[in-house]
């Protein structure tokens, strides 16, 4: 129940002066918002060229002779690529300026040639984005959750030098600071740290996909994708085995992830449902006494995300 000074009964943490609808629904919404618009940005690889190879020659400076003969070197240069043979020897005379345009032209090519696919770019950033989405969702609900639950945020080790503590003004600054402090070390952990301390608060988080091992391996990717380069690394082996995934279904080292439009889309939806689930998840475990607000909530948003045409979120939820 919301009591009239904004605490929560039955609830009450230390410093606590915001019930848990005005948090959990905020910190909600807010990861809805962002995560449709970095779903959104999906629409621009469709639009996208890869590469622009430009063999003009007519911006060069170059005379319209100059420009000819420039022309015929690179086609004499094209001939020889696809036959590997070339039919006739080259012959660009001793001009220094053709001989310059050819060599800049060719070496734009390869450059172009050598350049990563910009698709893919904009696929794996839209994973990274995805994923730092969920990840500021978790955190600022974990530290919601210390500051409305009493005595989750007590274990380990949090200590505030007594410098620190000369320049905060009071308790509830430090208690701040304590849980800043504890979210961003929850944040540095492995996906089973995040299972097992959120558990401590009664929301599991194996219940809340029906594919943990497809969820789990959303992570994994994101971190070959930042250190493998996409490509298969022992450790991306090991989370999943970690996960239950079978060993029989996972890739060999080195095998490059694919990353299409199709993987990301289920990749999106399933992490806005799960983002979705651990606000409300977290919300209902933290006011028991009266969830009519969190449940109220969660068909509210089901209903929004079926208006933004995210139907796999909306039926996974």
């Amino acid at each position: 129940m919301t009591t009239s000074d904004g605490g929560n009964e039955g609830t009450a943490g230390p410093g606590r002066d915001v019930s848990p609808a005005d948090v959990f629904a905020t910190v909600g919404d807010q990861f809805i918002a962002q995560a449709d618009a970095t779903y959104s940005l999906l629409q621009l690889t469709y639009e996208l060229s890869d590469r622009e190879f430009d063999f003009s020659v007519a911006g060069l400076g170059l005379s319209k002779d100059q420009q000819s003969q420039v022309r015929e070197a690179l086609r004499f240069v094209g001939e020889t690529i696809i036959s590997k043979t070339p039919s006739a020897n080259l012959q660009i005379g001793a001009d220094p300026a053709v001989e310059r345009a050819l060599i800049r032209t060719l070496l734009n090519a390869a450059h172009q040639v050598k350049m990563p696919s910009k698709k893919l770019l904009l696929r794996r950033s839209m994973l990274l984005l995805a994923v730092s989405d969920f990840e500021l969702l978790l955190g600022q609900v974990a530290g919601h959750i210390m500051e409305l639950v009493p005595g989750i945020a007590n274990s380990g080790d949090a200590s505030i030098t007594l410098a620190e503590l000369e320049h905060l003004p009071d308790m509830r600054a430090a208690r701040k600071t304590v849980v800043d402090r504890k979210v961003d070390e929850l944040l540095r952990q492995s996906m089973e740290n995040w299972v097992s301390w959120f558990e401590r608060a009664g929301v599991k988080w194996k219940d809340m996909t029906d594919d943990w091992c497809q969820f789990a391996e959303i992570f994994a990717r994101r971190n070959v994708v930042i250190h493998a380069g996409g490509k298969v690394t022992s450790q991306y082996l090991g989370a999943l085995q970690s996960a239950g995934c079978k060993k029989s279904d996972l890739p060999a080292v080195g095998t490059e992830l694919e990353l299409d439009d199709l993987y990301l889309t289920m990749a999106s939806e399933q992490l806005l449902a799960f983002g979705v689930l651990l606000a409300a998840g977290s919300w209902l475990q933290v006011a028991k006494g009266d969830t009519d607000d969190a449940e109220l909530w969660i068909t509210s948003r089901c209903q929004h995300l079926l208006e933004l045409q995210h139907f796999r979120a909306a039926n996974a939820i």
